[in-house]
């Protein structure tokens, strides 16, 4: 069974969120845990798709169309994600600026939806909605609150002509931003099943809701059924804890937590298998399995399919689809315009919006607009095509 179940593929995020409602009923999606406040709030399926729908329809009384940019920078809240699937629900494009006191939301943005620490009242045109760490998510000072314009939004809110090739996620830096489409979260979801998780499974993440990888795997979850943990501060020691007090099946972290629980203290948690969502060399993979008991599953799985997702032509010629049924390998994608690249074999690598073979255990190499490096552990190779692109196959 695939992430969509037996079922017809959902053709729009608002058709992904009812079915995740549907299969989920009354078992939680988002379970927030504060090491620093304490605060715990859960989520059930059924209240969030309500927040959700109330959040789209509140966005959209705020000027906010299809097409949009809304800016999203609420410091690891999970009103963020909130925030994130709202803007599905509308066919806006949540870009995602992680931490607080990053730069403003771009020009380009309709809204932002800001933590209050971060808020820098530039005076640029639009509205800034504020989150705080205060009773549902309202701030300390003074401002328009978030979690008070959402709930005062419609129970339901869906445009029909919201589809899957509406932008969704904006990921990147300042030099580079790559969209992804509902589709592409929906490809990552098919990554996600493929790492095997299964429906009503509990996912532990360490990695702040604003990364880029952190927010594909909370929707991704969705579309498979399971549940998230998020824990928002806190190390090794919390985390465990939490995995253990939450009965978690997984623990889904970056390089650096990969790292951290290489010399954590062993047993005890209960896991089935940790998850680094933006690739880790093998033998520091192999160090943290040994401390835990467990697999570590490297490599960017999800942020692979995203990205390569994304590079697919919509419409292959029949040549090119001939010889991509000849070619060993899963076709995964092809690079956007005319990429003069060597054909190339060797352990796929993802650095901005391309998708390159890499060097196993390299951690740089990128060109630096691209921002740097990500291990999949994925091997693939690079084929000139007869459409004259770069065509990616996975092996």
């Amino acid at each position: 069974m695939g992430p969509q179940g037996d079922g017809p593929a959902a053709a729009s995020a608002r058709e992904l969120l009812s079915a995740a409602r549907a299969r989920g009923g009354d078992r939680p999606y988002l379970t927030y845990r504060d090491v620093g406040s304490g605060e715990r709030t859960e989520l059930g399926y059924a209240t969030f798709e309500n927040w959700a729908s109330k959040a789209a329809d509140a966005l959209a009384e705020e000027g906010v169309e299809p097409g949009d940019v809304v800016a999203v920078t609420t410091a690891g809240h999970w009103s963020g994600l909130v925030a994130v699937w709202a803007c599905g629900l509308l066919g806006a494009a949540a870009r995602l600026v992680e931490g607080a006191g990053l730069p403003p939301r771009p020009r380009a943005a309709r809204l932002a939806v800001t933590h209050e620490d971060a808020a820098a009242g530039t005076g640029q045109a639009g509205t800034e909605l504020l989150v705080g760490d205060g009773l549902g998510g309202r701030p300390a000072t003074d401002g328009e609150a978030f979690v008070d314009v959402a709930l005062s939004g419609s129970d339901v809110y869906d445009d029909p002509e919201v589809g899957l090739d509406h932008d969704w996620l904006l990921v990147g830096d300042r030099s580079c931003w790559q969209r992804l489409s509902a589709g592409n979260l929906a490809a990552a979801a098919q990554a996600l099943a493929g790492w095997g998780l299964a429906g009503g499974e509990r996912v532990l993440v360490t990695t702040p809701l604003e990364q880029p990888s952190t927010m594909v795997l909370a929707v991704a979850v969705a579309a498979v059924g399971g549940q998230v943990v998020a824990v928002r501060g806190g190390g090794t020691a919390q985390w465990l804890a939490a995995a253990e007090e939450e009965r978690v099946d997984w623990l889904a972290t970056d390089a650096a937590g990969v790292d951290a629980l290489g010399s954590a203290e062993p047993g005890g948690h209960g896991l089935s298998g940790v998850l680094c969502l933006d690739g880790v060399a093998a033998p520091r993979a192999a160090l943290a399995s040994t401390r835990l008991g467990v697999g570590v599953a490297t490599g960017s799985g999800l942020a692979t399919a995203a990205y390569l997702a994304s590079l697919t032509p919509r419409d292959l010629d029949a040549a090119t689809a001939a010889w991509l049924a000849t070619e060993p390998g899963q076709p995964g994608g092809a690079l956007l315009g005319p990429v003069c690249l060597e054909e190339q074999d060797g352990e796929l690598c993802v650095g901005g919006p391309l998708a390159s073979p890499g060097v196993e255990g390299a951690e740089e190499g990128a060109d630096t607009a691209l921002g740097a490096t990500r291990h999949t552990g994925v091997l693939g190779a690079l084929r000139h095509g007869p459409d004259g692109r770069t065509h990616v196959l996975l092996r």
